[in-house]
């Protein structure tokens, strides 16, 4: 049964990839499913002649000179692929006789080593326990401490695990990048030390965002329709744990009033009052709300 679904999952990946390059470029060949999904010649013209059938041959000829199926005028999508799926797909596509990528990306500067990562992902899938020599930014000194990892996560910039900490007695985010030693433990995680009791990995808060108030009308009419709001406001739900690092690469000013430099921070927080208890200095303005309010 596993093996069928595996197959089936498969054939659903190759025939929306299929459409994804008929919307994205206009057409698909056998060389994009062999480099893609390692594929034989005769597998890939198999799925592209699956896809072609499961149209009704509506949404794609095939072009001798071109030797390519293109994308015909009255294509009708079969599938729905997401604006996160299409990135996903774009980020591995190359420019044509260019030799260089559709999508540049800036360079990560601060990665892990694989000696101090690889350890964590055998914590986190065989849930044990890891001991680690982390260096402390707040004091600028290495540690040694033990901590049960269970989930990794990226904020656009950098990566983080999320982790029991037994030094501290709770759940924190680290950097893995400010680790200098790392041993998978054969020591299982305890039951307070797991996920399910992380509440603020697994609770949501809601970010109320809308264009930053010193925008002029026209400029916030930009900002409206550049982040899909409606009636001026974008509704986001993240995990509780993250909001502070979301408002932060967003640069989404969570001042009282809207006091930094709209130039710089197109977008404000509305409801910053009423997540005030999750907001630390991290947030971008987070110092400018009155020190009458409470804090975390």
């Amino acid at each position: 049964m596993d093996q069928t679904i595996s197959l089936f999952q498969n054939l659903s990946n190759r025939l929306r990839y299929i459409e994804f390059c008929l919307i994205y470029k206009g057409f698909v060949t056998r060389a994009d499913l062999i480099e893609k999904f390692n594929l034989s010649e005769a597998s890939a013209t198999r799925a592209i002649k699956e896809y072609i059938d499961l149209s009704d041959q509506k949404n794609a000829q095939f072009n001798k000179e071109t030797k390519a199926n293109e994308i015909t005028h009255t294509f009708k999508p079969l599938f729905t692929i997401s604006e996160e799926e299409a990135l996903y797909w774009l980020q591995l596509e190359s420019v044509p006789e260019l030799n260089q990528l559709l999508v540049y990306g800036l360079p990560k500067i601060n990665l892990p080593e694989q000696a101090a990562l690889a350890p964590i992902i055998h914590g986190i899938i065989h849930k044990k326990c890891v001991k680690i020599t982390y260096l402390s930014l707040k004091s600028g000194m290495s540690k040694e401490r033990i901590v049960a990892p269970h989930a990794l996560f990226n904020d656009g910039l950098r990566l983080y695990i999320r982790l029991f900490d037994r030094n501290y007695s709770k759940f924190i985010d680290m950097s893995p990048a400010r680790i200098m030693n790392a041993e998978c433990l054969n020591e299982s995680v305890q039951p307070h030390e797991s996920p399910a009791n992380d509440i603020f990995w697994n609770e949501e808060i809601e970010l109320l965002l809308m264009p930053h108030p010193k925008l002029n009308p026209n400029q916030a009419a930009v900002i409206e329709y550049e982040y899909q709001m409606v009636r001026g406001k974008r509704k986001i739900s993240v995990k509780k744990s993250t909001a502070n690092y979301f408002l932060r690469v967003w640069n989404v000013d969570c001042s009282e009033s809207g006091m930094l430099n709209p130039q710089s921070y197109h977008l404000w927080l509305e409801n910053r009052h009423d997540i005030l208890s999750h907001l630390n200095p991290m947030a971008p303005g987070f110092q400018s709300i009155p020190s009458t309010n409470p804090t975390p």
